[in-house]
């Protein structure tokens, strides 16, 4: 069997496909192997067979034990990967060098080495092992296309295989890759049809790849703008008691459907039911923020600001940065739509809470001039003043590196600072025009 691979390696790989790789040592050469002849009558020692791993089908090829990671979708499950070094034959020395260059990006050389063994007088389950690391290869060199082509070829050779349902859902996270929808949902349901025939109930090996495919299909769905169907692919799931799906991260994205449908008292009940168990994740703040966006656009806008509150105050170390952003923009969004309903003083409230989040010129101005403006709103003058003075004293602290929007805030703080405090010494003066003359008169004239 011939396979050729003249496809340019395309840069950019993208992050939905490349997951993490095992670590093969056996070669650090950039060379491709040539067989040894230091002893020509030496006949290569017999391939070993793969140990089997608690809950691992039996004649699965060891080629997926250093497959690439399953990119976006593992983040529903974990699928590990287990790693057998045998002695090793010319053929076997030549895959697990492709291997080691796979993984250091010498896609080339391990293409070469591949091809080799294919074109070889290798026995079948040699060139299986090659034809798997094919395509990852292919993968990994962003060789879209070609690696879909050659996991076809495998599901034509090796139809009985037990890594068939691995390798259908490998093409369909590529055709995903490449914008084929379609066809990468009827591959992720194929994986379940496959791996039924093949006493998938037997080994959890079957049972992560099938909840993988499910995941995935309602993914696609979900990527294609298609928030329906996807919220309901998503619920299914959800009514899975499998320990093995990761619950948190299915019902994360039924919220993210949720909020595309605008279905906020759904949203509502499933961000509650998120939070009260995972309160401190990662996806937590961005639960939370759009919580509070249905809160507010029901019209239930002290529940809104009490959930902005909550974040503000939430101390999490896991991720300190990803929290801050969160709090500032859901804090910013809440805080700003408030203002523009005319509820200033939780506008306020909401502004006060934010300023301390950064300490930057760029962060605080736009903050303080929004306190000033609420202030004026309600009444306030003076602390209106003084908020937009907070922004004058600074202007020193303005970083070179800031945009010219900083330096026009700066302006326009000083601009209202001074016309409040005209408006102010005009009533003032009105109020003392006004005041009645002392009919009395002057000592002078008596």
């Amino acid at each position: 069997m011939s396979l050729t691979c003249t496809s340019p390696i395309r840069t950019g790989l993208t992050a939905g496909l490349v997951g993490v790789l095992l670590a093969v040592t056996f070669c650090t050469g950039a060379e491709v192997y040539s067989a040894p002849t230091d002893n020509p009558s030496a006949t290569p020692p017999a391939a070993t067979e793969a140990r089997i791993s608690p809950g691992r089908p039996p004649g699965l090829d060891p080629a997926f034990d250093g497959a690439p990671g399953f990119g976006s979708a593992k983040a529903f499950l974990q699928v590990p990967a287990s790693t057998n070094l045998h002695e090793l034959s010319e053929w076997q020395q030549r895959i697990h060098m492709a291997r080691s260059q796979r993984e250091k990006g010498d896609f080339p050389l391990a293409l070469a080495n591949l091809q080799a063994v294919l074109d070889g007088q290798s026995d079948d389950s040699f060139k299986k092992t090659a034809l798997l690391e094919l395509a990852f290869t292919q993968q990994m060199a962003q060789q879209f296309p070609e690696a879909i082509k050659s996991y076809g070829i495998f599901l034509k050779r090796f139809q009985n295989d037990a890594g068939l349902p691995e390798v259908l859902l490998r093409q369909g996270l590529l055709y995903r890759e490449i914008g084929a929808s379609t066809a990468a949902i009827a591959k992720f349901h194929s994986v379940m049809s496959t791996a039924l025939n093949l006493n998938m109930d037997e080994f959890e090996y079957y049972r992560k790849i099938v909840l993988l495919a499910q995941t995935q299909i309602a993914e696609t769905l979900y990527s294609d703008g298609k928030f329906d169907q996807a919220a309901d692919k998503f619920q299914v799931l959800l009514r899975n008691e499998s320990t093995l799906l990761d619950r948190e991260a299915v019902q994360y994205r039924l919220i993210l459907c949720l909020h595309g449908l605008k279905r906020h008292s759904e949203l509502i009940a499933s961000a509650q039911d998120y939070l009260a168990r995972s309160a401190t994740t990662g996806e937590a703040p961005h639960v939370r923020y759009l919580l509070s966006l249905s809160l507010k656009d029901i019209g239930r806008n002290g529940e809104a600001l009490s959930q902005v509150m909550t974040l503000l105050q939430t101390a999490s170390t896991q991720d300190s940065e990803n929290w801050r952003a969160w709090r500032q923009r859901t804090g910013n969004e809440i805080a700003n739509r408030l203002y523009l309903d005319a509820d200033y003083p939780r506008a306020l409230d909401l502004y006060l809470n934010l300023v301390g989040l950064d300490s930057s010129p760029e962060w605080q101005f736009p903050v303080w001039y929004q306190i000033g403006l609420t202030h004026e709103h309600m009444k306030a003058p003076q602390q209106a003043v003084a908020a937009y003075q907070n922004i004058i004293d600074r202007t020193e602290e303005i970083p070179v590196s800031a945009g010219p929007g900083t330096r026009t805030l700066v302006d326009m703080a000083r601009w209202r600072r001074d016309f409040i405090q005209w408006k102010l010494e005009a009533e003032r003066s009105k109020v003392i025009l006004q005041q009645p003359a002392d009919p009395r008169p002057a000592a002078s004239q008596l």
